[in-house]
Order: C-alpha cells, then structure tokens, then sequence
C-alpha cells in the first residue's frame, strides 16, 4: 500500500463546531487578542444595558453569552459564561461554552477540562458530550473523540454536529490503521463516510471523501475483503481522479484478484500521472510478472525503478524472483551477495514483529540465505501476523483453550490449505484422507475455489468417508474463515501450505497465528519452518530431508519424525486413468535414439549452477538432450542464449508443453534420467519421475529444499532391515563433480 496512516488533524474540523447551541453558522473571525473579565450587554438584547452582570442571572448571562457565540465574537462571550458559572457553578450550558470556546482556539485542556466534569456527574445534557468530543478532537485522540460525539448524536438526534463526528471517524480510522487494528479501521470509516463530509468548499470535501475512502479501502484489504477493497479505492479514484494512490491501490488489488487487464490499467494511469511512482511500477512490474506471465517484462520495469532508487527494497526483491523466471543471470551474483547482505541488515536492525520485504518462501527460490537466517525470517512473518490476528479477532487469539478429548470420542483435524485440487501438493494428498483411523474425523478448510479435477473429488470423497468434509473458503475474509475453523473446535490444525499460499498468504498466516487448536502441526506444503513455535509448534519431517542439525538451526518448531520419507503421495492409492493416446518421444519432441534428461520444476527454481552442471553432462554424453518444461517465450529465448555461451547447439534444449497432471505423469517415462536441481530441487516432480519409473540423480545440500528428493529415493528402495539399497547411495550425490560423473556414467552405460 502506497499511503502513510499517520492522521493529520484539518483545519476545517474545528472551524465549523462552534454553532450548535445557537444553530447558526460561525464565523471564522474570531479576536485574536486576550480574552477580558466584562462582561456586557449585547446589542439588540433584551435585557437592559445599565444592569450589571451581578444583577443578572445565571441564565441571563448565559443567553448574552450566546448571542456573542452566533456573532464569532468569543473574546466577548467568554466572560459572559464565566459570570454565569459563578452565579451557578453547575450551569451545563454555560460549563459547555467555555469548553467549545476552548476548543475553538485548540485548545483541548481546557475544553476537556471544562466539560469533563458535568459529564462525569452522569449529566445527560448533549452539548457537554459533543464539547469533549471536541477536546479530544482537537488533542488528535479521535477515538476518544467519536466515543463522545456519538454519545451526544444518541441524546440529541437533532443536534447539529457539523461534521465533527465524520472527522473524528476519519481520524479514527487512520490511528487505527497505524495500530494494526483493520477491522475497527473500517467501521470508522464507513461511519464517517455515512456522516457525510464536512461543510467546505467543493475541493476540500473530495479531498476528505477519497481519503476517507482510502482508509476504509486499505482496512478492507487487510481484513482479505479484496473486492470491496478494490471498488472502494476506485471510488475514492472517482472523488480524485489524480490521486495516484488510490488508482495505484486499485490495480494492487485488481491483480490480487486475478482482474490482470484490470489492475495493469489502473496501474499505466497512475504511472502517466506520477512516472516516479516507483512503488506503482513495483506493481506492475508484479502484474507483468505474475499475471501475464512476462517476467522479462517485470525484470525491465523492476531496473527502471532501480536506475532512480538503487536501495528501493521492492523493487530489488521483485527483480530477484522476475529475473529467475526469465532465467536473466546477467546481474545473479552480485544480486544474491547483496540480497543477504541486506538480508542480515534487516534482520538485525528492524522490529523483531515486523515483516521483511521478502517472503521467507521468495527467500528459500532466490537466496543463497543460510538455514538460520531463514528461521529469522520466518519467525519476524509469524510474530507480525500474531500481532494482527489479535487485533483482528480477540477471540480467534485464544481458540487454542485446551479441549479435552474423551475417551472413544473422535479427534477432530483440520486441514487448511489453497491447494486442493490440480495443484503439485493437491496431488500429493488427495488420497491422505481416506486413509484416516475410525477415531479420526477430518475437516478440509480450502481457500480455493473447487477445480473439478479428479484429485479434488478424491480428496472430497476421502473426507466424507472419514466422516468430515470440505469447506468452501475462497470468498471469505479472513475473520470468516478463522470463524469457520473455531465452529468446527478441532484439536489438531494441519497446514498444508505454509509460506507458498501466494494471494492467500494473508489468510494462512492469520489462521496459523489464532491459535485455533491445542495442537499445531506443518506439513509437506512447505519444505521450512513456519516460524511459530507457539502456535505451529510440530514440524512433520523425516531424519533425512532435516536431521536432528537443521531443524536445530533452522526450524522454530519441534521435529515429529515419520519412519521413511515426510511426503505423502496419491500416486499408489490414487492411480492414473489410462489416457486415449499415450505420449510417445514423437509426440513430445523428443529424438527416439537420444539419451533424454529431464527436469520439470518451474524455470525460477533453475539456479545457473544448475544450468553449469547439466551443460557439462550434456557435452560428455554428445547423443543427448534436456527436456525442460515449457516457460515464457522470453524465458526460453535466455536459456537457449545461455545453452550456446556454454557451446551446446540450440536443439539440445526441448520445452515440453504444458500437460494436466495424469498426462504429464504419464509421459514422464519417455525420460532417461531426471537431473534435480541444486539448492531448490524437485520434490513432487521427482515423486512423479520415481512413479514413473525414472530414476532420480540429486545433490544432497545443507538446505531442506535440497533434501527432498533424496528422502524419496531412500525411502522407495529401502528396505527395513539392512537399509537404503546401493541405487539409492549412488543416486544421491555429496559433490558437483561426483553428480556430474554418476550422469555420465548412467547415459554411457
């Protein structure tokens, strides 16, 4: 979001408050000179001038006092009602007077200072609430403020409040922002846009209007109400068509929709209003990027920003993820140096419960980060997340209560997750469910629409067996989704996604911290820690992704180690239907008499470490190729541009197109070897190979993500009693050079 919350109190607030016991319009021209003791007569009153104030009533000089108020002339009415409160210490009218005098002048003291009092001796008399409405108001405490003001608006509907409590909702609204708290936020707000805008001048009115409907649309953002979000921003769009940040905030909120055509124009129009605004190209960098799928287009619009803003930290962070997608290693290294450089930075210099601008998942793809520094990373997302999961809902905060489970009576688990269906780890458990104990009961919170595709009948189908079933969550906010999951009172709360929920990070995170179970656990979703030791407490893991070290170093939960491998899979329980034409090398592409290796991960997973290793197989075994799948065209153009620097002929390089899930499991056997991927390799495209019947070769590292695919090959051939077969020993090698030399061997027999 591009705007700062800090409320800025308006002029006009104060300017128009002063009228209500005499109901006209106050002028502005008040004396600016020392406010004297005498006091007279009003012209045209009633009561003879040659009285003096002692001779008069309370309510007298309380009336004379009036008169001077309606005129503007306060230097005049002030000792009126002052002679009036000596006469009658408990005069409300003349007590609330002198409080909205003060609060004329700014001075909220004294304002609160005289009208406290009546209030606090349980007086209902409306002017004295709305008087210290004012106070606070002006001493910019607009919470308290609006606490008054509507209390004054219920005793006294009539009572012209002129736009005082619409203020204070705006301000309101803005404090609230600033301390996390987005859905009190939003319900300022939206009062105060009912209220109405202050009487002003056109120009001041819109003003207050689009910022207002700013506040309110950047509350709804946070509370997951994308949609509302969206047409508010472009509402208060409407109230200032050059408001660059709210066509801005627009577009982000477009893009988090999928509304790409959309957000890109909303995000082209503030650019040709500001060209400077560098966190709106940050933005549309991020729409080419992720929804039209041209990361080279991102990596441009990313280093435009950064030519006029070398430390713009977004624009850096979004460069490091296009760059790997469009395989552009111009600038890799002294990226990666940097990246940890200010990495480290970060995390030793900034509040322990803020997060850094760079997701702990974005760190794991493009980062050379160590094991600890990602547990820091993690750790900074799951403290800021705790902290508005309290603001958000105080009663999700404490739903982890302990829930006593009685003998017999099942244990209720719920699953959360964005990726049920045709995903890689819909895939993956589709078939878990079913598979459950009779003392089980599990419950599936998905935050994505249902596919139709036949892993998420599956895993509705495994559910239902078991006696749960799934929830629908795709359109719910954030409060809606953490209310479905306390209804369901679960024991043990499963997420399945971790830091790789995408548009639904938000959500995840919000869900993870509420504590919403006695028992959290993290599991195959995300190949790290969550980061909550508190919440998220358990880590399902085997000993050889993360031994006993990493998850020392590296994890903030605690291991629960399964006996062979951490990944579930569908493949056996959950098997393929026969396809109507299966692949063939000749429909892939591929040669028939060539040694084919392949890799299907994502091309922002491809380190050039990677690309270096698979060249130097590819030039030691000459009737060979690489079957990659198919990305970007300009991602493709700069692979085959790297292929020949490293002197391999274009066509040693073929992008298999994209393939469902069963068709794409189905070809894999049309491979000779799949070739894993350093620091971020391939966990459920190496299952799919392993089903397949293609052997596996990976690199052992230090980091999890590393790990994955040796854990499946151990696991597939183990046997229990003497261990990992030697296949699986020279599957995974320990070095560059013996995994270069295992290829070699494997293709040259």
């Amino acid at each position: 979001m591009f705007t700062p919350f800090r409320a800025r109190l308006c002029a006009y607030s104060l300017l128009v408050l002063l009228l209500v016991l005499c109901g006209g319009a106050s002028s502005a021209s008040s004396s600016s000179s020392s406010f004297g003791e005498q006091c007279t007569a009003p012209p045209g009153s009633s009561s003879p001038s040659s009285l003096s104030a002692a001779a008069l009533s309370a309510d007298t000089l309380a009336l004379w006092g009036n008169e001077y108020f309606k005129r503007g002339e306060y230097a005049k009415a002030l000792p009126c009602y002052r002679k009036a409160l000596l006469k009658n210490p408990s005069h409300e009218a003349a007590a609330a007077n002198v409080g909205l005098v003060a609060a004329a002048r700014g001075d909220g003291d004294s304002a609160i200072q005289a009208c406290e009092p009546i209030v606090k001796r349980g007086s209902q008399y409306a002017p004295a609430h709305y008087c210290l409405g004012l106070g606070w108001l002006t001493k910019q405490k607009p919470v308290q403020a609006v606490v008054h003001l509507q209390k004054a608006r219920a005793l006294d509907a009539n009572l012209n409040l002129m736009g005082a409590l619409a203020e204070a909702g705006r301000q309101a609204s803005a404090f609230a922002l600033d301390a996390g708290d987005a859905a009190a936020a939003e319900q300022y707000a939206a009062a105060a846009l009912d209220e109405g805008a202050p009487p002003n001048d056109d120009a001041t009115r819109k003003r207050w209007m689009g910022d207002t409907l700013k506040f309110r649309a950047h509350a709804l953002r946070r509370l997951g109400r994308h949609a509302e979000a969206a047409d508010v921003f472009k509402d208060a769009a409407a109230a200032q068509p050059r408001d660059v940040e709210a066509l801005a905030n627009e577009g982000l909120a477009r893009l988090h929709l999928g509304e790409t055509d959309r957000a890109v124009s909303r995000l082209k129009k503030s650019l040709k209003l500001r060209p400077t605004f560098h966190n709106a190209r940050c933005a549309l960098a991020r729409a080419y990027h992720h929804g039209r799928k041209e990361p080279m287009q991102a990596v441009g619009e990313f280093r435009r920003v950064l030519r006029s803003d070398a430390n713009h930290t977004d624009a850096f962070v979004g460069l490091l993820a296009a760059a790997a997608e469009a395989c552009d290693w111009s600038t890799r290294e002294l990226d990666e140096r940097r990246a940890i450089r200010w990495l480290h930075k970060t995390l030793e210099s900034s509040s322990a419960s803020s997060r850094v601008p760079i997701t702990p998942f974005d760190a794991l793809v493009t980062t050379p980060a160590p094991p600890h520094m990602h547990r820091a990373l993690a750790m900074r997302y799951a403290r800021a997340a705790a902290e508005e999961a309290r603001a958000l809902n105080e009663k999700a905060a404490t739903g982890g209560q302990r829930r006593r489970l009685s003998r017999g009576s099942p244990l209720r688990v719920a699953y959360i997750t964005s990726d049920l269906g045709s995903h890689p780890v819909g895939r993956l458990v589709a078939g878990l469910f079913a598979r459950h104990s009779a003392l089980v009961v599990p419950t599936i919170f998905s935050l994505r629409a249902a596919d139709g595709s036949r892993w998420h009948a599956e895993a509705v189908a495994g559910v239902q067996l078991a006696k749960g079933r799934v929830v629908e969550l795709d359109k719910a906010d954030h409060a809606a989704v953490i209310k479905s999951i306390l209804e369901f009172k679960p024991h043990v709360l499963v997420d399945l996604m971790g830091f790789t929920a995408a548009s639904n990070a938000l959500t995840r995170e919000m869900v993870a911290a509420s504590r919403l179970a006695p028992v959290g656990i993290g599991a195959v979703g995300y190949p790290g820690t969550l980061g909550d030791e508190r919440n998220m407490p358990y880590a399902l893991l085997d000993a050889r992704v993360a031994p006993p070290s990493l998850v020392h170093r590296g994890f903030a939960e605690r291991a629960i180690y399964l006996p062979h491998t951490y990944q579930v899979n569908s493949h056996l329980v959950s098997p393929a239907p026969p396809l109507a034409s299966p692949a063939t090398r000749s429909s892939e592409g591929l040669p028939e008499d060539a040694f084919v290796f392949a890799h299907f991960n994502t091309l922002r997973k491809l380190s050039p470490e990677s690309f270096d290793l698979w060249a130097a197989i590819l030039a030691r075994v000459p009737n060979s190729v690489l079957w990659l799948l198919r990305m970007p065209a300009a991602a493709e153009a700069q692979l085959r541009m790297e292929a020949t620097s490293r002197g391999l002929a274009p066509g040693r390089i073929v992008f298999g197109a994209f393939r469902s899930g069963d068709a794409h499991v189905a070809r894999c056997e049309l491979a000779d070897l799949f070739l894993d991927n350093t620091r971020y390799g391939a966990h459920t495209t190496a299952t799919d190979a392993l089903w397949s019947g293609v052997p596996v070769l990976t690199l052992r590292e230090e980091q999890m993500p590393s790990r994955v695919a040796g854990s499946l090959i151990e696991a597939l051939c183990e046997d229990d009693d003497v261990g990992p077969c030697d296949l699986a020993k020279a599957l995974i090698a320990t070095s560059v050079r013996e995994f270069e030399d295992m290829a070699v061997m494997l293709a040259t027999g």
